[in-house]
C-alpha cells in the first residue's frame, strides 16, 4: 500500500499530526512556500506545495476544523480553484513510480490513510469533470514518448485520459448509495455547480 495524507473539506483533523507526517514524507516546513516540497503553518492557515500539483495548495481552519482548501497562484496570491479533498503524496518514494499493470491505487478513507486498489469497472471522480468510470491504464505516445494514462468513461461513452503525473485529481467514488451513480458528461456544468454547492454546505456530494 501507499501512504498518502489526505485531508477532507469540513472534516476535523490533528493539525501537529498532519505537519509532523509532512516532514516524514519529504516535506520542508518553511515561513513562505516557494517550491515543491514546501509547506508553511501559520495562525489558521496550512500552505503546502505537493511534489505533483501544478500550484500550491492552502487550507484554511476554523480551529481543527477545515473551512475550506484552495489552489492559489505562487506570485499573487489568488484563489485559482477550490476542492473538497486535498491528497499529498510522500516525496522521498514517489508512487508514480510504483504503478504496475492494470490496477491503480487511489486515495479513500479516513484523513491520513493508506492508498486503496481501485480496479477496472470501479467509479471514480475527478475533481474538474464529475464521476466516470474507471476502464484502466493505456499507454499514449507524447512529446516525452509513451506514457502511462488513466482512462476514465464519462456519459456518451466519452473518454478521458488522465497522465499518471495528474492522478492527484482522481478519486475512487464513495457513495451513500446501493445504486450506481449516473457518468458526468465531460464539458457540462452540473460538476462545477455541484461542487459549488457542496462548499456552501448547501448538499452533500452523493449519487
Amino acid at each position: 500500500m501507499f501512504e498518502a495524507i489526505k485531508i477532507y473539506q469540513d472534516s476535523t483533523i490533528d493539525i501537529e499530526r498532519v505537519k509532523k507526517r509532512l516532514v516524514d514524507f519529504g516535506y520542508n516546513p518553511v515561513s513562505l512556500v516557494n517550491e515543491r516540497g514546501d509547506f508553511a503553518f501559520r495562525g489558521n492557515i496550512l500552505d503546502i506545495y505537493p511534489a505533483t500539483y501544478d500550484e500550491p495548495i492552502r487550507i484554511e481552519f476554523f480551529g481543527n476544523k477545515v473551512d475550506s482548501i484552495f489552489t492559489f497562484d505562487i506570485n499573487t496570491g489568488k484563489i485559482v480553484d477550490y476542492m473538497t479533498i486535498l491528497v499529498v503524496l510522500p516525496i522521498k518514494k514517489h508512487i508514480l513510480d510504483r504503478f504496475k499493470g492494470s490496477a491503480v491505487y487511489l486515495g479513500r478513507g479516513s484523513d491520513i490513510s493508506n492508498f486503496t486498489e481501485v480496479v477496472p469497472g470501479d467509479y471514480v471522480v475527478h475533481i474538474k469533470h464529475g464521476i466516470g468510470r474507471f476502464l484502466g491504464v493505456r499507454r499514449l505516445k507524447t512529446d516525452n514518448g509513451y506514457e502511462k494514462h488513466l482512462v476514465i468513461e464519462y456519459a456518451d461513452n466519452d473518454k478521458l485520459y488522465v497522465s499518471f503525473n495528474k492522478i492527484h485529481m482522481v478519486q475512487k467514488y464513495i457513495g451513500f448509495s446501493n445504486l450506481p451513480p449516473k457518468l458526468h458528461k465531460l464539458g457540462s456544468k452540473r460538476w462545477q455547480m455541484l461542487k459549488r454547492r457542496v462548499n456552501k454546505g448547501v448538499e452533500t456530494l452523493a449519487s
